[in-house]
């Protein structure tokens, strides 16, 4: 348990400094870790981190009600298109999360 809780706040940390370098493990944590807690840690440190890579594992994580939130507010940070379109199908309301870029392309694409 306190393993676990150790876990949760190094991949808090890793982020907090926007490690691009844990991206891939970080996605492999939150596709296949036994722990959901762990696998929530690992959704809210890509969403701070907001690489692109993260974003069709957190559209898959919205299938998962456990998931379903962290994923959702990682996919918001992280902003593309497609993410915003997932959340979109998956009746979120996502106006107010979209960065202006994003909203700028959409008038405009």
């Amino acid at each position: 348990m306190i393993q676990n809780h150790i876990h949760a706040i190094l991949l808090y940390i890793l982020g907090q400094v926007g490690e691009i370098r844990a991206v891939e493990r970080l996605i492999d944590l939150l596709e296949s870790d036994d722990t959901s807690f762990i696998r929530l840690s690992a959704a809210n440190a890509l969403g701070q981190i907001g690489d692109v890579r993260a974003v069709r594992p957190l559209i898959a994580a919205l299938g998962d009600e456990n998931m379903r939130y962290f994923a959702s507010i990682a996919l918001r940070q992280i902003g593309t298109l497609e993410a915003i379109e997932a959340l979109k199908t998956a009746g979120y309301s996502v106006d107010r999360y979209v960065s202006s870029p994003v909203r700028q392309l959409r008038k405009t694409g």
